[in-house]
């Protein structure tokens, strides 16, 4: 994520020095964009979009490994004989978005847990 942010900064503050380079030629009463200038930027713009690409595959299986990873934790918290095993499942889910996006994968006292920690 960090890496996106440095790359679309970088990216913008080039896009940024082009358009003043565009304005600076056109008031010296040249083109304010020549051939290879475009060349440049359209081989920059295809670049940036693979790039894009990249990024967010990348963060979509991070995603994906952090919510399964999470959510067999869990899964695991809640088959514990210790108590405060099962009240750190509680604290980690307070808000069930976990159990709601796993439904029924999570069994025990993480289901019911609005009417009993104990199973």
């Amino acid at each position: 994520l960090i890496w996106f942010c440095l790359y679309t900064k970088q990216w913008y503050q080039r896009r940024v020095r082009g358009q003043e380079d565009i304005k600076i030629k056109t008031k010296q009463g040249g083109w304010g964009v020549e051939e290879k200038d475009e060349t440049r930027m359209t081989q920059e713009d295809t670049d940036f979009k693979t790039q894009l690409k990249a990024i967010s595959k990348q963060l979509t299986y991070t995603h994906k490994t952090f919510s399964d990873s999470l959510g067999e934790f869990l899964v695991a918290l809640t088959s514990e004989a210790d108590d405060s095993m099962k009240f750190l499942s509680l604290r980690i889910d307070f808000n069930e978005h976990y159990k709601q996006k796993h439904g029924n994968n999570f069994n025990g006292p993480y289901i019911n847990r609005t009417k009993s920690v104990v199973a």
